[in-house]
C-alpha cells in the first residue's frame, strides 16, 4: 500500500482575503498550503524549493501587479524543474476567452471563487494526481 503524499498547492494572489479563505478551506481538506502575494514572490519562493518540497498545484491569479499571472505561466512553462506543474488560472476578467486564449492551464476559475469549485477542483486534481502515481509505481 502506497503512504499518502500530502498535496501541497501553491496560492499566487495579491487579493489576502481571498489567500487567507483558500487556505482556510484547503488546510481543512488537509491541502498543504504555500502562498506568494505576487508572480516576483511565487518565482522567488520556488526558486528557495528543493525538487521534492514544489508545490503539486498552483492557483494563479491573473491580474497581480509585478508579475502578472500570464509572465508567471511563462515563466513556469520554461523552467524545467517547473514546467509538470499544473496551472490553475483564477480570473475577475469578465472576458475568461481572452485569459484562456493567452495562458495554457490545467483549469481556469473566474472570480469570485465559489468555495464549492474551489473544493471540487481540487479534489478532483488529487484524485487525477493519485491514480496517476500508483499507476507509476505499480
Amino acid at each position: 500500500m502506497l503512504a499518502p503524499h500530502i498535496i501541497t498547492i501553491l496560492l499566487i494572489d495579491d487579493d489576502v482575503d481571498l489567500v487567507e479563505m483558500t487556505r482556510q478551506l484547503l488546510e481543512l481538506e488537509d491541502y498543504h498550503i504555500l502562498s506568494a502575494s505576487d508572480g516576483v514572490k511565487a518565482i522567488e519562493l520556488l526558486g528557495g524549493l528543493k525538487d521534492y518540497e514544489l508545490p503539486d498545484l498552483i492557483l494563479l491569479d491573473f491580474n497581480m501587479p509585478e508579475m502578472n499571472g500570464e509572465s508567471v505561466a511563462r515563466t513556469l512553462a520554461l523552467t524545467h524543474q517547473w514546467r509538470h506543474i499544473p496551472v490553475v488560472m483564477m480570473t475577475g476578467n469578465p472576458d475568461l476567452r481572452d485569459v484562456m486564449d493567452r495562458v495554457d492551464a490545467y483549469a481556469f476559475l473566474s472570480k469570485p471563487v465559489e468555495p464549492s469549485d474551489l473544493r471540487e477542483l481540487a479534489l478532483n486534481y488529487t484524485h487525477r494526481h493519485q491514480n496517476a502515481r500508483a499507476s507509476f509505481l505499480t
